[in-house]
Parts: C-alpha cells; sequence; structure tokens
C-alpha cells in the first residue's frame, strides 16, 4: 500500500496559463504536433510552454486571427527584456517555431 501523505516529485501535465483560451487550444495543438511529430519528452514540452506568458501579455484577449509579425516582433521585445543572458534567444527560437507552425497550420500571415 502507498503512503496518500506522500507527494510525486514530478508531474506528467504541462500547465498552461493565460486568459485566451484560444491561444491556449492551439499552443496545446502545437505542443501535441511535437511530441508526435519530433517525439519530444515532457520536460521539453515545459520549455516550449515558457512563451506562452510573453505571447499572451502581448496578445490580450485578441482572435488569434488578428495576430501579425508585430506581435510576435513584440512578444520577441519582452522576453530579451525580461530574461537572462542566453534564454531569450532560446525562447525566441521556440516562438518563430511557433509561428511557422501557425502559418503552414492555419494560414496566419507570420514570417
Amino acid at each position: 500500500m502507498t503512503n496518500p501523505t506522500k507527494r510525486c516529485c514530478y508531474s506528467r501535465n504541462l500547465h498552461f496559463y493565460t486568459e485566451n483560451q484560444e491561444l491556449e487550444l492551439v499552443l496545446k495543438c502545437w505542443i501535441i504536433s511535437l511530441r508526435a511529430v519530433k517525439k519530444i519528452a515532457g520536460i521539453s514540452a515545459k520549455a516550449y510552454i515558457q512563451i506562452l506568458p510573453s505571447l499572451s501579455l502581448i496578445i490580450g484577449a485578441r482572435n488569434l486571427a488578428t495576430i501579425s509579425n508585430i506581435d510576435f516582433i513584440e512578444t520577441e521585445k519582452l522576453i530579451s527584456s525580461t530574461h537572462k543572458k542566453t534564454t531569450p534567444a532560446r525562447l525566441c527560437g521556440y516562438l518563430e517555431q511557433f509561428g511557422s507552425w501557425l502559418n503552414i497550420n492555419f494560414g496566419s500571415r507570420i514570417s
């Protein structure tokens, strides 16, 4: 019998914290796509999710059909100003991949 008070030290669930439900849903689809195609692990998926707070802050409650390159540029600036040395380059790379995925799968004009 297991001890009910003992807590697991890791979580298999990915947590998304955003006010924009549409952005959350599309980001979840992107992560599922990455896990299926690139075979990324849960730890890697958590790294990709780190772009969500910055992108959510820039987009706000707007519809994803209205986002543009300007939103992604503003998100890159926000990431660069709020994170330490090497983190912005990595996160901006994830943001670029997300923009490309949006372009391919939804026809968004993100380049």
